[in-house]
């Protein structure tokens, strides 16, 4: 699915006790937002299954009072909406549950049918005091017959809702946050599919089931495990940037102290042949002075010869470089020096 439509799951929920929330969850909570009955005042919640059990809930938690009804003589569905904070509980036949809970509140403020039958929408409506909501979520077959003139006196008020929202998804899971919402679920594997439809069928079920892949794992049991990843994830990250970071640091730095060795080279090899040059142009201007003057003798022709055997030797060792290398890291330079041949002095072209 598109991230658009991915719901952060708070982390105090228990994926398994959450899974109901994202569709019964949901559609329960709108239906009592739509409503909008206030703190204190009358809701019934008509059936108590899966969906109905987790409106109650969600309407004890939102503050309102609440009449629960359930199939005639349900008494495993009475004890669970009254667990769950039901304030009353109607067990009687189905066809005359509205005028019971006039009798006994004088009319609900809003009546949330969640059970698939026709006579539970028109004993809602029965039920609703004078501006009463009758919300529509259950999707029985047939038609409700609507008495208009008392419609319209009375302000009565149908109002259709289906599911929720992503908002309406996030305050859900919030509430239940908030409130430790507990849904009632049976937790079973796969494997016992064929099992569930039929205790669905044979209506067997209180709640809501939630199935998993016994193969594999529980969603619940490898939160700590989810969570724990992540962080690993978020490190490894953080350290690969790092390292990043400090190869261009590195590069850079070898960079400039390449740069700088260049430079040094340059310049020594500059100063070398400038030396050079000069040594020879006073060797050669001897040499002229005494063949114009005729004031040479053995000894200055020994010595001038002399003179151009050791420039001629320089010339051939004008590179006379000496490159060091990093005795941990052979590839690496660690020092490039330049020796001159007269004083053999020592000029350090850079260090990497």
């Amino acid at each position: 699915a598109h991230a658009d439509f991915a719901i952060k799951l708070p982390k105090d929920l228990d994926p398994v006790n959450a899974a109901p929330l994202f569709c019964a969850g949901v559609t329960a909570y709108n239906a009592l937002k739509v409503s909008k009955v206030r703190p204190g005042q009358w809701v019934s919640i008509v059936g108590i299954g899966g969906l109905g059990s987790i409106a109650v809930s969600y309407a004890k938690a939102m503050g309102m009072n609440i009449i629960a009804v359930v199939q005639e003589n349900d008494k495993a569905a009475s004890n669970l909406a009254m667990s769950i904070g039901a304030n009353l509980v109607y067990d009687g036949p189905a066809d005359k549950h509205g005028q019971w809970i006039q009798e006994h509140v004088g009319g609900v403020h809003a009546a949330i049918v969640v059970a698939v039958a026709i006579v539970a929408y028109e004993q809602a409506l029965i039920s609703l005091r004078s501006g009463g909501k009758l919300i529509a979520v259950a999707l029985p077959v047939g038609k409700l017959s609507i008495p208009i003139f008392e419609t319209v006196l009375r302000s009565i008020q149908v109002i259709g809702s289906v599911v929720g929202t992503r908002q309406d998804m996030r305050e859900a899971l919030e509430l239940a946050r908030q409130h430790n919402i507990k849904c009632t679920v049976q937790s079973r594997p796969l494997e016992d599919i064929n099992q569930i439809l039929d205790d669905m069928l044979n209506y067997r079920i209180s709640g809501r089931i939630v199935k998993y892949n016994r193969n594999k794992y529980e969603v619940n049991d490898h939160q700590d495990w989810i969570h724990q990843s992540r962080i690993s994830l978020s490190r490894f990250v953080k350290t690969t940037r790092q390292i990043d970071q400090w190869k261009k640091d590195s590069i850079d730095k070898i960079n400039q102290l390449a740069d700088q060795c260049r430079s040094d080279v340059v310049k020594s090899l500059h100063k070398n042949k400038d030396q050079l040059i000069g040594r020879f142009s006073k060797i050669t201007n001897r040499v002229r002075k005494g063949r114009d003057d005729e004031g040479y003798d053995e000894r200055d022709l020994s010595k001038w010869m002399d003179d151009l055997k050791e420039l001629k030797d320089e010339l051939i060792e004008a590179l006379n470089f000496h490159i060091e290398e990093d005795k941990q890291q052979s590839s690496w330079i660690q020092k490039i020096t330049h020796e001159d041949f007269h004083d053999q002095a020592d000029a350090k072209a850079g260090n990497l």
